[in-house]
Order: structure tokens, then C-alpha cells, then sequence
């Protein structure tokens, strides 16, 4: 067998590796753009629980307000009964009534305050989160956008690579395209150089009449690890 075979069978070999590693590269890319899409949901995930605390916060003011609204209604109506009473005890019982609403309203001041600066607080940490988020959505769709055009650039790389090994394997046996195909499906490196007469991957010492062989340029494999060997360049 010529040198020519197996030179090319080699250089398919350095080809593919290459290849490998983009496609490890393209994979990254899409794990990466998952990661990032991951945590624009998960910053909207935290903004949305600020929102709601927002909203909450505004309903116990809401009804808070409410509350004093009935309570000042009220008295309003009792000191229209005032106007309207015949006798000093009907008047000493509606004036009492009033004066209870009034601590009432008095006592529920502080409810409605705190009612207020629980909102106040909640909307501060809301209007907080939400220009965070807006930020950083912004900062990842860029990232996203800059990973997914690299990603772009990889496929039409591997695309083009791809149709570049369809020539390369011309010149190859049959035979042996097939072999490296099921030892690829096994090891990451089916194909190694044999230096200082040991397989560089499971280090078996080659018997002479082997190195003699490879150094022929033939194709064998190591009685090892089953790899495919090739002279390197120390023999």
C-alpha cells in the first residue's frame, strides 16, 4: 500500500478532530444561550414576586382607607342624630357614640400608617427590582444575540466542513473507514502514533516486525487497545 492512503487516512483523522471540537463548541453555545435564557426567566420570576408584594401591600392600604371612610361616615351620621335628639339622655348616648368613633378612627391611624409605609416600601423595592431587570434582560438578549450568531457561524462552519470530508474519505479504504467508524463510536483518539515503539495511548511495546510494517505504511492496530497506528516522528 502507498504512503498516499495512509497519509490521507491520517489527515482525515487531524480533520475530524477538529470537527469534533466545533461541534463540542456548538453544543457549548446552545447550553450557554439555555443558562442565559434560564436566568432572564428567573430575574422575571423575582421582579414578578416584588410586583406582588407591591400589589399586596396596595390592597391593605386600599382597604385600610376604606376602613376610616366607614368610620368617618359614621360619625357624620351620629352628630346628624345629634342635632336631632329631645332629651339630655338620648344626647349623652350619641355624643358617647362619638366619642367612641373618634378613638376608633384615632386608633386606626396607626394601622393605616403602617398600612402606608409597608406600601411605600414594597413599591420602592418594586421600582428597585424592575430597573435591575430591565438591565439585565437587555444585557442578556445581547449576550443571547451575540452566542446565537456565533452558533450561526459554527453550523455553516460544520456545514461546510462536512462537505469537505465527503472528498477527503475518496481516497480512503473502505475497510478501514469502516473500522475507525466502530473504534470513534468507543474512543475519543481511534488513531494514534506509535514513538519510541509503544502505542502513545495504552503504551504497548510493538514487536519489530510491526514497527517494520507501519514503517512500510501499513495499516495496523494495536494488539493493546485495538487503536490504529501510525509511525510518528521519533522512528
Amino acid at each position: 500500500m502507498s504512503e498516499y492512503p495512509l497519509q490521507s487516512f491520517i489527515d482525515l483523522i487531524s480533520f475530524d478532530q477538529v470537527t469534533y471540537t466545533l461541534e463540542d463548541e456548538i453544543e457549548q453555545e446552545k447550553k450557554d444561550v439555555q443558562n442565559l435564557k434560564q436566568s432572564q426567566a428567573d430575574f422575571l420570576a423575582q421582579f414578578d414576586i416584588a410586583k406582588k408584594r407591591m400589589q399586596d401591600a396596595k390592597k391593605e392600604v386600599s382597604k385600610a382607607e376604606l376602613e376610616m371612610k366607614e368610620l368617618e361616615g359614621r360619625e357624620r351620621e351620629e352628630k346628624l342624630r345629634l342635632e336631632g335628639v329631645k332629651n339630655q339622655k338620648e344626647y349623652r348616648s350619641v355624643q358617647k357614640e362619638i366619642e367612641a368613633l373618634k378613638k376608633k378612627q384615632h386608633d386606626y391611624e396607626e394601622t393605616l400608617l403602617i398600612a402606608w409605609n409597608k406600601f411605600e416600601s414594597a413599591k420602592n423595592e418594586h421600582d428597585v427590582q424592575k430597573s435591575e431587570c430591565e438591565t439585565k434582560i437587555k444585557e442578556i438578549n445581547s449576550e443571547i444575540e451575540q452566542k446565537q450568531g456565533k452558533q450561526g457561524a459554527l453550523l455553516e462552519d460544520l456545514k461546510r466542513r462536512k462537505a469537505e470530508r465527503e472528498l477527503k474519505v475518496k481516497s480512503i479504504p473502505e475497510e478501514w473507514l469502516e473500522k475507525y467508524v466502530l473504534m470513534r463510536s468507543r474512543v475519543s483518539n481511534p488513531v494514534v502514533p506509535v514513538i519510541d515503539g509503544n502505542c502513545t495511548a495504552c503504551f504497548y511495546n510493538l514487536p519489530p516486525q510491526d514497527l517494520l510494517e507501519l514503517k512500510r505504511n501499513k495499516m495496523l492496530q494495536c494488539k493493546g487497545c485495538y487503536r490504529f497506528l501510525y509511525v510518528g516522528s521519533s522512528e
